[in-house]
């Protein structure tokens, strides 16, 4: 019996352990996480950031621009040294790469106005060389950080989340975007399985500890008008709002979107002149295209929030300012990475050679 007693193991689970066994984590908590606050979205919106191990909803009505923020703020995620995997089931990778690359450089890579411009084919020979080189020159920057998921259609989700595991272990990618949910293999009332679907995605982002972006739209009935449809108009399985660790909307002021094309087309047939053309877009301009709205986070103090936005047509990214503020301008990532670059080369001590020793 003595032998017994003394051999005897504590089969109590692993998992259960006192907290004063967290101590050296819950000192760490408190004094140095909030050093590590997350990447900051380039339209001023520090109440909300991206943190590792978090499912992120973008949601919205259909054309609300969800994917073209969530875009623009993926450049600006790359641009801090994340690396990323965008899951376009409902546009090819040309096309993706096209949006991509103007919201990276900043500028319309090759502009039909310029070209209508052009008085010789010398002229327009010159102009595509140069555009040529900027486009090389951006694809150069979106593929030192970036993977494109070659597949459109339907997609089978567990395939999917098996592809993610592959890529995070073989390139170390830490942002995912999966652009849309409906298109993950199952019909739009099969609730068990979205509901199985959003909790395996969940649970991979903490396993993984990558950010994860998924698009979902909203109820047809909800966000109609430029109206905040909030968490629950979001389409699908309940588990959808109740395991995402943020939900975020994104809406599109159509009613501005019609007056502005109004104006056009009232000039267009006469009914208004040049000066009342002007001043009608003048007061427009001031008008916010549209508005990025916090609804929930399971981390950071703030829950609820919005941010206005405006639309820059040209290089397709979004900013915190109407057209008449200074700070009515696009990032340019593209620049400010060959202009480090530069800086980073000159910087460099000079060879033996070159000191003449």
């Amino acid at each position: 019996m003595q032998g017994y007693v003394a051999g005897a193991r504590d089969f109590a689970p692993d998992k259960v352990k006192k907290a004063g066994e967290f101590e050296a984590e819950l000192i760490d908590e408190w004094l140095n996480k909030h050093l590590d606050t997350g990447l900051l979205l380039p339209w001023d919106f520090p109440d909300f950031t991206i943190r590792p191990d978090e499912l992120t909803i973008w949601t919205g009505i259909e054309k609300s621009g969800k994917t073209t923020l969530l875009g623009f703020g993926l450049m600006a995620l790359m641009s801090q040294g994340e690396r990323a995997m965008v899951c376009s089931f409902e546009t090819k990778a040309r096309k993706t790469l096209k949006k991509f690359s103007r919201q990276a450089s900043g500028v319309l890579l090759y502009d039909r106005r310029i070209v209508d411009l052009c008085r010789t084919d010398e002229e327009l020979k010159n102009y595509r060389t140069s555009a040529t080189e900027k486009i090389k020159e951006t694809s150069r920057w979106l593929a030192k950080n970036l993977w494109l998921y070659d597949h459109t259609g339907i997609a089978q989700w567990r395939t999917l989340i098996d592809d993610i595991r592959w890529a995070r272990r073989r390139h170390g990618i830490t942002q995912f975007v999966i652009d849309n949910f409906m298109r993950l293999g199952f019909v739009k009332d099969d609730y068990a399985q979205q509901a199985e679907c959003i909790t395996a995605l969940s649970a991979l982002a903490m396993e993984l500890e990558v950010h994860i972006h998924l698009v979902v739209h909203q109820n047809k009935s909800e966000g109609h008008k430029g109206q905040a449809g909030g968490k629950r108009s979001v389409s699908g399985a309940f588990e959808i709002i109740a395991n995402a660790h943020n939900i975020v909307e994104v809406q599109r002021d159509v009613n501005k979107g019609e007056k502005v094309s109004e104006v056009f087309q009232g000039h267009k047939i006469g009914r208004i002149n040049d000066q009342q053309k002007a001043d009608r877009l003048n007061a427009l301009n001031g008008v916010p295209d549209g508005k990025f709205i916090l609804h929930a986070q399971r981390e950071g103090e703030q829950q609820n929030a919005s941010k206005y936005l405006w639309f820059l047509w040209e290089c397709q990214q979004y900013v915190s300012h109407p057209k008449d503020h200074p700070d009515h301008m696009p990032w340019r990532f593209v620049d400010v990475a060959a202009a480090a670059d530069r800086q980073a080369a000159d910087g460099k001590l000079p060879t033996s050679e070159e000191m003449g020793l």
